[in-house]
């Protein structure tokens, strides 16, 4: 996703440049690339520069950080709630919950105020979005780096619950930041598109940081 995503994406989302393991002075440029863990979300995904659009991880899994309210959509049914893992407000969140398929999308990378390098994203790579618990959804529950998000009719935005996460791959150490990120669903349903912003940063071996900013537009299918 949001997958991320996503890693993930979320987005996995949410992720689609590697670091190369021989050769530490990619690290920067590929920041914003990498795949997701398993399902995981091209917006959270956690061997991307932000890892999982959505975050990363499990669907299951629930929030690590504590919310000042509760999820709209997990426990009992309130009254006047939908049967279908809705909220009181109308809100249906099975529009949401559960796996999405990226079909398309691009990556926009840019380290060092250089030049952005733009790639496609993966296709196939199948994000997660939960149910939370301080939010409304957690996007790539099973990634590192997992995008919380609350919801307005068909839009899930990205939550202040939303934690930076660090990770490290192929010896270089990230630490990455959502900037934004907006998961939209069709009027069928069946479709989604996914926006994410994040910035990070990368340490090598050599201990040089690189601040890299990460864009990703991503379209979903059921």
């Amino acid at each position: 996703m949001l997958l991320l995503i996503p890693g993930c994406l979320l987005v996995q989302p949410l992720d689609e440049a590697k670091p190369d393991a021989d050769d530490d002075s990619a690290a920067a440029p590929n920041a914003g690339s990498g795949n997701t863990s398993g399902k995981t979300s091209h917006a959270g995904n956690s061997s991307s520069a932000g890892r999982n659009t959505g975050g990363s991880g499990s669907p299951a899994g629930g929030s690590a950080n504590g919310g000042s309210r509760n999820n709209a959509g997990s426990g009992p049914t309130p009254p006047g709630g939908s049967a279908n893992g809705g909220s009181s407000s109308g809100v249906d969140f099975s529009l949401f919950t559960g796996d999405w398929t990226l079909t398309s999308g691009k990556n926009t990378t840019t380290c060092d105020a250089g030049t952005p390098m733009t790639e496609d994203a993966e296709a196939g790579i199948v994000d997660m979005v939960a149910l939370g618990t301080s939010t409304d959804l957690i996007f790539a529950p099973d990634s590192e780096c997992q995008i919380l998000a609350d919801v307005d009719d068909r839009t899930a935005s990205l939550s202040q619950d939303t934690q930076p996460c660090s990770y490290t791959t192929a010896n270089v150490d990230y630490y990455a930041t959502y900037d934004s990120f907006e998961f939209v669903v069709s009027s069928n349903g069946q479709t989604a598109k996914a926006t994410i912003d994040r910035s990070v940063l990368a340490t090598d071996v050599n201990d040089n940081l690189h601040y890299c900013e990460v864009t990703q537009d991503l379209n979903y299918k059921r």
